[in-house]
C-alpha cells in the first residue's frame, strides 16, 4: 500500500489492487482483525472507485470495527467524517468515545486536531490537547 502511493500510474494501479486484495483476504480469514479492517478503511477512503475504493465501503468497515472495538471503530469512523468535512458528526463520535474512555490519548488528540483543522470548538480542542 505504501509503495502504491509513491509509484507511477501503472505501478500504482497494480500495487493498489494487490494491497486491497491482501487486506480483503486478511479480513475474510480473520474477521476480527482490526488492523486489516483499518487498512481497508484507509484504502477505501483514499482509492478512486475505479480501483475499488469508495466511502460507502470505508464506512462499512468502520462500522464493523465499532462492533469489534467501540473505541477504535468510532475513531476510524470519525476520521471518515473528517475526510468528508462532516465535522459535527466527527466531533460527536470523538466525544462519545471520550465518555466511555475519558483518557484515550488518540481520541483526545483527534479532538484537538479536528478543532485546529475545522476552526470549530477551539476551546474544547485546546482542552483535549492539554489533557494529552
Amino acid at each position: 500500500g505504501n509503495k502504491a502511493q509513491s509509484a507511477g500510474l501503472l505501478g500504482k494501479a497494480s500495487l493498489a489492487g494487490k494491497s486491497r486484495n491482501a487486506l480483503e483476504k486478511a479480513v475474510e480469514l480473520a474477521p476480527d482483525n482490526l488492523e486489516a479492517r483499518n487498512g481497508l478503511v484507509q484504502f477505501y477512503s483514499q482509492a478512486p472507485a475505479i480501483m475499488g475504493g469508495g466511502m460507502d465501503k470505508a464506512h462499512a468497515q468502520a462500522d464493523a470495527m465499532i462492533r469489534l472495538d467501540a473505541v477504535r471503530g468510532k475513531i476510524a469512523k470519525a476520521g471518515l467524517f473528517v475526510r468528508e468535512k462532516k465535522f459535527d458528526e466527527a466531533f460527536g463520535l470523538y466525544e462519545d468515545t471520550l465518555r466511555t474512555a475519558p483518557t484515550d490519548y488518540n481520541a483526545l488528540y483527534q479532538v484537538g486536531r479536528l478543532a485546529a483543522e475545522s476552526g470549530q470548538r477551539l476551546d474544547r480542542g485546546l482542552a483535549a490537547l492539554q489533557q494529552c
